[in-house]
C-alpha cells in the first residue's frame, strides 16, 4: 500500500510539474548542429589491442532525443576467446557554452558509470572521463578516412592500486 501511495504521489508531481513548465512557454532547444558529431554518426568496425589481446570492435553511433545527443553503442570481443566480451553505452552532448559532456555506462554496472567533459577543435575531440574506478584522457580524431580513439589513464583496484592503460582504436566506416 505504501508503494501505491508513493507511486501516485510521484505521478501527480510529474504531471503537475510538466504542466507548469509547458504553461510558461518553455520549449526545448533547437536540434544541435555539430560537424564533428555528424562525422561520428554511423556504423564502424575496427580492432584494438587490449591487455595484450586483439579485440574486434563495433560501434553504432546515432543522433537521439531531439538531435541533442549522440548515443554510442560499443562492443568488443576477444578474437581468441568468444566469451571475453565488453559492451558500453555512451551519451554525448554539447552544453550552451560549447563544452562536450559525456556519460558512459558498461558491463561493469552503475557503480562504474563515468562522466566526462571536454572540447572539440577542428577534427579532434578531447574528453576527460572519471568514475570511481578509472580516469581516462580520450582523444577522438579523424585521419585517413578513419576515426581514431586514443585512451590513456588508469584503473583503480579495490585495494586502491592504480593500473595504467593506454590503447588505440582505429574505426573504419562500414558500408
Amino acid at each position: 500500500m505504501k508503494h501505491a501511495k508513493l507511486f501516485i504521489a510521484i505521478a501527480a508531481l510529474i504531471f503537475l510539474t510538466s504542466g507548469f513548465l509547458y504553461s510558461q512557454d518553455m520549449m526545448p532547444p533547437k536540434p544541435l548542429e555539430n560537424e564533428f558529431f555528424d562525422a561520428m554518426v554511423g556504423n564502424s568496425s575496427g580492432e584494438n589491442l587490449i591487455n595484450g589481446k586483439i579485440h574486434k570492435e563495433n560501434v553504432e553511433i546515432k543522433w537521439d532525443i531531439n538531435h541533442q545527443f549522440i548515443v554510442i553503442n560499443y562492443s568488443s570481443q576477444n578474437k581468441d576467446n568468444a566469451e571475453d566480451i565488453y559492451q558500453g553505452l555512451g551519451i554525448y552532448g554539447i552544453d550552451a557554452s560549447g563544452k562536450v559532456k559525456t556519460w558512459w555506462f558498461d558491463v561493469w554496472g552503475a557503480g562504474n558509470a563515468s562522466a566526462g567533459e571536454g572540447t572539440i577543435s577542428g577534427d579532434k575531440m578531447q574528453i576527460t572521463e572519471n568514475s570511481p574506478f578509472y580516469h581516462s584522457d580520450n582523444t577522438y580524431e579523424f585521419r585517413d578516412k578513419m576515426m581514431i580513439v586514443t585512451r590513456k589513464g588508469h584503473y583503480k583496484t579495490q585495494d586502491g592500486k592504480e593500473i595504467p592503460f593506454e590503447d588505440v582504436s582505429k574505426f573504419t566506416r562500414n558500408k
